[in-house]
């Protein structure tokens, strides 16, 4: 996260892809979204990973229920699904790792009052269909100010550089070259 005091003279540009947001109004949402992408077994499994993930659950903030949230969640972070069976889903031994995470799905988190607009060029790339509403993504590009940039990815999902890479990278590369470009007087 981008605090307001750092030091615009070292930054030229700044990329950000599929960022959480500045506020966690989006994570209470979370399960219902993935629900709505999976199906038969893999909705059964999701279902059941989440109840022991809920607060006041004594697994809430246990690292194993955590990672078995986080795999049956992973599929629907993608938009083509059949793409997680690549890729191993995030784990959790970190016991503050989850308590951090059990401690933002209860009381949520705000961070805005930490970021302010950026003087530098921004990019932000977001896939259409993550689990993270684009919505987020507008509302963390209108903060960062007017040289924030959004750019919606589409059949693309949370990892949408594995989805849709020739977008993804060719956005990054256009954006950098434009920020290196020399401003008209």
């Amino acid at each position: 996260m981008l605090s307001t005091h750092y030091k615009s003279d070292r930054i030229a540009s700044l990329s950000l892809l599929n960022p959480v947001g500045l506020t966690g109004d989006w994570i209470p949402a979370l399960t219902a979204a993935a629900a709505g992408r999976l199906v038969g077994p893999g909705l059964d499994r999701l279902r059941a990973a989440d109840a022991a993930i809920q607060p006041g659950m004594p697994t809430a903030a246990d690292p194993a229920a955590l990672s078995e949230y986080a795999a049956a969640i992973y599929p629907a972070w993608f938009h083509a699904m059949e793409l997680a069976s690549l890729f191993a889903p995030p784990t959790s031994r970190s016991v503050t790792g989850a308590a951090v995470s059990a401690r933002l799905r209860r009381e949520g988190y705000d961070w805005r009052h930490l970021v302010g607009p950026i003087p530098v060029p921004t990019l932000l790339l977001h896939g259409v269909a993550d689990l993270i509403p684009f919505t987020v993504a507008e509302a963390t590009a209108g903060t960062l100010g007017a040289k924030a940039h959004l750019r919606l990815i589409p059949e693309a999902g949370h990892n949408p550089f594995w989805e849709q890479p020739s977008i993804v990278f060719s956005s990054i590369e256009d954006f950098l070259d434009a920020a290196e470009r020399p401003s008209a007087p």
